[in-house]
C-alpha cells in the first residue's frame, strides 16, 4: 500500500540535502576569500606562489600541492574545516530562524571530521 502523505516529506528532505550539499561546497570557496582568516593562514603556510594575479587562491596550484603531499592536505583541512563549520553553523541558524516562521526546519548536514583518524578526507 502506497503512503502518499510521506512523499512531500521525503521530497523536502531530498531538496534540503541537495541544497545544503551545494552550500557546503560553496562554503569552502567563501572561507578562502582574500582578507579572511583561512585565506591568510593558507597564504602564510603555502606561500604567495599559490596566488593568482588577482590575489585569489589558485585552486589548481594548491590542489597539486595538497593532493601529492598528505601532510599538506591535512594542514589545509585543519585550516579550512573549522572555518567551514562556523560558516555552516551560521547558515543553518539563519535558515532555522527563517523557517521557524513557516513551522519547521529539516536539515541533512555533512559531517566534517577534523581528527587524525579521518585525515584522508579531502577538501
Amino acid at each position: 500500500m502506497s503512503k502518499p502523505h510521506l512523499r512531500p516529506i521525503a521530497d523536502a528532505k531530498a531538496a534540503c540535502a541537495v541544497q545544503l550539499s551545494l552550500t557546503s561546497g560553496c562554503l569552502m570557496l567563501s572561507v578562502v576569500r582574500p582578507r579572511l582568516k583561512a585565506y591568510q593562514q593558507i597564504v602564510r603556510c603555502f606561500g604567495p606562489e599559490i596566488l593568482l594575479e588577482s590575489g585569489e587562491i589558485n585552486r589548481e596550484a594548491l590542489g597539486s600541492i595538497v593532493f601529492s603531499h598528505p601532510e599538506k592536505r591535512r594542514l589545509l583541512n585543519a585550516i579550512t574545516h573549522p572555518e567551514i563549520q562556523k560558516e555552516m553553523l551560521k547558515q543553518v541558524l539563519k535558515h532555522f530562524v527563517l523557517a521557524s516562521a513557516f513551522g519547521g526546519f529539516i536539515a541533512a548536514l555533512p559531517a566534517f571530521h577534523c581528527c587524525p583518524s579521518h585525515s584522508s578526507s579531502v577538501v
